[in-house]
């Protein structure tokens, strides 16, 4: 089983899944390699990517792990949202501060304006967004997940901080340095990965993961081989087995012949 992450690992820069990228993913799967998707994206962001690979009947983890829903059916086969309390807590720390928030309840988006951030955000993932103003007011459903974005500065100066706000049962990760992203302590793509691998009877010497940043290390880390990208922060690569050559997008096909599965 191979599992991919999709921005900066599958896709390019403009969110696109290079033909070359495309025809590794399918020389795999015809030798009985099961690929699976395993994104911090949501389940209708990711959907459309899955459709271009052919990887209907599949499990995908999404959400960073929060949660795993099966495509096309969307079937949802396992979730691990963030308590009620833990997102208004979160929510009311961000609106203390200014700070732009992401929700997201039964696969939609919920944001407090329809602001730059906002739009910046939809245009990549292919979302619409839902604007309620108070995210503190308006949250009476627990979220999946939670999404600061902000300058990277800021990024890093609000990990320690929300970190003690939240203590440590709690998972906080970035897939991209504008992000700051918050999921319960067991939503990570590492238990994903385990979690769709056991349901595939696929024994964790025989998963290949391959990411990009800091929110892969978990699935990096647990899987029998992992293979990060050239542009990975070093602490991702010190995690994988080896760093495949080419640009996201084309590292994955690069990857998979490295292996001999394509």
């Amino acid at each position: 089983m191979v599992g991919l992450d999709l921005d900066g690992t599958t896709l390019t820069a403009e969110h696109q899944i290079p033909v070359q990228t495309q025809e590794a993913i399918a020389a795999a799967r015809a030798r009985g390699v099961h690929v699976v998707v395993v994104t911090g994206r949501m389940y209708q962001s990711a959907a459309p990517y899955a459709r271009q690979l052919g990887l209907e009947g599949l499990p995908m983890g999404i959400y960073n792990g929060a949660c795993v829903r099966e495509f096309p059916s969307g079937r949802i086969l396992f979730h691990e949202p963030l308590s009620l309390e833990t997102c208004k807590k979160v929510a009311a720390f961000c609106e203390a501060r200014g700070l732009h928030l992401n929700a997201y309840v039964d696969d939609e988006l919920y944001v407090p304006n329809m602001g730059e951030r906002t739009c910046k955000y939809i245009a990549v993932a292919g979302v619409k967004a839902h604007p309620v103003g108070s995210l503190f007011l308006w949250l009476s459903k627990p979220s999946t997940k939670l999404l600061i974005v902000d300058e990277p500065e800021a990024i890093e100066a609000l990990r320690p901080e929300l970190k003690g706000l939240l203590g440590p049962a709690f998972h906080i990760t970035s897939s991209i340095p504008t992000f700051l992203e918050i999921t319960h302590e067991r939503a990570t793509k590492g238990l994903a990965l385990a979690w769709i691998a056991r349901s595939l009877g696929v024994p964790r010497e025989q998963v290949m993961a391959v990411g990009d940043a800091f929110n892969d290390l978990s699935m990096l880390q647990w899987a029998g081989t992992s293979v990060a990208m050239t542009h990975s922060p070093d602490e991702v690569k010190q995690a994988a087995t080896f760093v495949a050559e080419g640009g996201p997008g084309t590292g994955v096909a690069f990857a998979l012949e490295r292996m001999g599965l394509a």
